[in-house]
C-alpha cells in the first residue's frame, strides 16, 4: 500500500524546490516567517492529515 502524502511533507517538499515556482526563496526573509507561522498555526491542526482529507473549512478555521 503506497503512503499518502501528508500536508506537512508537501509543505517541506515545496520549500526545498528550486526554481521560479518556489516563492518562499524569493522573499526577503527566505520564507522564515511563513515557516514560523505554519509551525505555530497550521501543522498542529492539519499537518498530519492526508492531502485529500484537508477541507476548505479546516483551512478557514486556522487563525
Amino acid at each position: 500500500m503506497p503512503t499518502v502524502p501528508v500536508f506537512f511533507c508537501l509543505f517541506h517538499k515545496q520549500k526545498r524546490k528550486k526554481g521560479p515556482s518556489n516563492e518562499l526563496r524569493g522573499r526577503k526573509d527566505k520564507g522564515a516567517e511563513v515557516s514560523r507561522s505554519f509551525k505555530k498555526d497550521v501543522f498542529p491542526k492539519i499537518g498530519a492529515l492526508a492531502i485529500e482529507a484537508v477541507t476548505r473549512e479546516m483551512v478557514a478555521e486556522i487563525r
